[in-house]
Parts: structure tokens; sequence; C-alpha cells
């Protein structure tokens, strides 16, 4: 098992290398907001090829900082002896609810993106709990059980609610993890699976693309929406570019205030009656801040990475503590998945997804799913704590207070 910043570094070849690759060959990006990497200043491309060169080093510096060497098996744990019907049943029902909820809103409305617009007024910040068959499935995955015939027709069953629970969220990543998940974490992982894993993901964002954007519901050109994958869903360079010309020294000037975008991650779960100072994500407001629009009721956002957040939220002094640091939180992660294995699972996609989102939005989805598989761990795993229940003939003799003394001098005198 790969750690935590060993898929960072497919992380960088993911939403810069390809994106650079894919200009060398010929495909040209376009995009009405940022111009090509290859058509920027060239100071600001030995800039950004700088930081792309040595980022990945820093963070392997505050990896080590925070954790030994690991070395990781695939990971699996046990479902408790007594709790297979408890777990079997508490899956059925909220699943169903869920995916009932879900299926609902997406066939009550025209199309998907539509069905995305309302079930997003309908639960607000509570859209998270559509990720709750997600967080199962990453759950049990990694036991024992989902090895056994019974336990992959149920993995089955998981990855069919976990697609219906998400599709009316109209996120085509949600519909390709479960498959992912599976695919990569269900066996023994090997580098040929992540490849594999990772290419399948790629054409399956092109397949589904004219499904959940309504700009190409009638595209019949699949070189033009595998464009747009290209350069809206991998290439992040033009964007970099972008945040070294917004980003200061010390401070920032897109933001309210220096690290308002990693306050709103950190009350992300806290709804905004409760804390109406957290403020919006810092994809939010660079996307604002681009596109000339008021932040007020934007709905969608610029994909941008740490890098990104870290320049816009603290400046070029504070890029190396940030990283430092996220190296550390990296190496937490790794030591967390030791106790619980499920972890392993959204520690190493959230790896992946390291440079091509912000903070806000990794948590919402990976941080989602750590807390409900967490949870489910605790509830039904065989964590190895064995209570000996009392045996009937001890019952028995604690109704008379004779026999307890019998009980207690035999005892004493064995």
């Amino acid at each position: 098992m790969p750690r935590s910043i060993d898929f960072v570094a497919l992380s960088f070849f993911i939403y810069y290398d390809l994106g650079f690759a894919l200009e060398a060959a010929g495909i040209k990006y376009e995009s009405t907001f940022f111009p090509s990497f290859f058509d920027a200043s060239e100071s600001d491309q030995i800039l950004a090829i700088f930081l792309l060169i040595v980022a990945p080093w820093i963070l392997r510096m505050g990896y080590a900082v925070s954790t030994r060497e690991i070395r990781r098996g695939t990971p699996r744990s046990r479902i408790g002896q007594y709790r297979e019907l408890s777990f079997y049943i508490s899956f059925l029902v909220i699943c169903l609810i869920v995916s009932v909820l879900s299926l609902h809103t997406a066939f009550d409305a025209s199309s998907i993106w539509s069905a995305r617009s309302h079930i997003g007024e309908v639960l607000g910040p509570y859209i998270i709990v559509l990720y709750v068959p997600l967080g199962i499935l990453s759950f049990f995955v990694t036991t024992r059980e989902s090895h056994t015939l019974r336990g992959k027709l149920f993995t089955a069953s998981l990855v069919l609610f976990s697609i219906a629970s998400t599709i009316g969220a109209g996120e085509r990543t949600l519909v390709i993890l479960p498959l992912l998940l599976v695919f990569v974490f269900g066996g023994q992982i090997s580098f040929t699976k992540i490849i594999g894993g990772g290419a399948a993901v790629i054409m399956l964002s092109v397949l589904l693309l004219p499904i959940f954007k309504i700009q190409f519901a009638e595209s019949k050109d699949l070189r033009a929406v595998a464009a747009d994958v290209a350069n809206g869903d991998l290439s992040r360079a033009p964007v970099l570019i972008e945040s070294i010309k917004e980003a200061r020294f010390l401070g920032t000037k897109v933001m309210g205030y220096p690290g308002a975008g990693y306050w709103y991650s950190a009350l992300l779960y806290v709804p905004r009656s409760l804390a109406p100072i957290k403020g919006v994500s810092t994809a939010t407001v660079f996307t604002g801040r681009v596109t000339n629009h008021s932040i007020e009721g934007l709905d969608w956002g610029f994909g941008i990475g740490a890098l990104d957040e870290l320049l816009l939220n603290f400046g070029w002094l504070l890029l190396v503590p940030g990283l430092l640091l996220c190296g550390c939180l990296l190496g937490a992660a790794d030591r967390a998945s030791t106790a619980i294995p499920m972890l392993v699972i959204p520690g190493s996609l959230s790896a992946i997804w390291f440079l091509g989102y912000d903070l806000s939005a990794v948590l919402q989805l990976f941080g989602t799913l750590a807390i409900v598989g967490s949870a489910w761990h605790l509830l039904f795993a065989d964590t190895g704590i064995r209570v000996r229940s009392p045996r009937l003939v001890d019952l028995v003799i604690t109704a008379n207070l004779d026999r307890i003394l019998g009980h207690f001098k035999r005892d004493i005198h064995w």
C-alpha cells in the first residue's frame, strides 16, 4: 500500500504533468478566463516550474518530520462476531432512505443539472448526508468479509446505493468514485490497478460530461468533450500562473483577510446560522475575482489546488511553512490509518485530489467519508477488545449471599 505522500506525487502528475504533455502534443489549452501556460510570461513560467520542482520535496520533509517510515499492507478489519445483523440492517435502512431522497429529486427535475441546483437548495450544508452510503462502502471494502461471495454481492449493492444516493447532486466525481474505490482498494493494490483506475476515471469523465453539463448536452463531437475534460478537469498550470500573479509576498489581496479560506474549511461542518462569520471558500472568492462577479449566489468555482490556496491566502513567505504543515498532516493521516484501516481510502484519495481542489472541497467529500467510515468502524468492527460475558452459573450464584461467599472461598483455596 503506497503512503499518502506517494499519492501526492500522482497528484502532481495528473494536474500538471498531463497538462504539459497534452499541450506539447498539440492539444491547445483553451479557456475564457486563463491563457495557456505556454503563453504566459517567461518569468511566470520559470517561477511556476521551480515551484512544481521543489514543492514535492518540501511536502516530503514535512511528512518525514511527523512520522517514521511506514510500511503498509492492504488494510483489513473484521466485523464483530455479534454485530453482523445490526450492521446489515442499519446499512439497508440508511441507504434506502438516502437513495430514495436523491433519486426522487433527480426524477422530479427536468435534467441532472437542474436536480443539482434543487437538491442544493433543499439540503443546503446537509447535502453531505448523500455521501453516507459511500462512507459505508469505504468501511466495508476494507473488511475481510468483503472478500467472501456474500461480501462481493454486498459490495455490489453498496456501489449501486452509493451511485443512486449521489446522482441527485449532479457531480460526475460522485458517480465514478464508488467504482474507482472498489477497483483500486477492493483487493491487493498494485501499480497497474492505480494507473488503470486513473485511466478509467478520465474516460468515464469524458463519456459522462454530456449528461452532467448543459453546454455539452447536444454535443456529438467526442474530441471537443475530451478537450474540455483535459482543460477543465486536468490542466491546473494556467490557474497556478494566475495565482502567482495575484499572490503577495506576505498576506493576501484576494481574500478578505489572511487565511480566510482555511477558516471557512475549519468551520465547514458548522451551519452558517451558528457561525455567520465563517465566510466562503478560497475557490469561490478566486472565481468571483477572475470572472468579475459577486460571490453572492455564486454556485460554482474554478479548481484550485493546495499551492494556489496557500499563495492566495498567505503569500509567498508562508508557502514553505504551509507545505511543511501539509506534509505533517499527511503523515498524521497515515498514522491514524494503522488504527482505523478504512482511513487509508479517504487519506489516499484526498492526496490524489490534493493539487486539483481547495481544502474545503476535499474535506466536504473525503472528510465526510473519513467521519462516516470511522464511525462505522467503531460501531461494528472487531477492535480486538474482549469482554468476557458472565457464565450462567455465576449469575445464579449471585442470587444467594452464602453461595457467593462459598464460591469466593473456594476460588481463594484453589
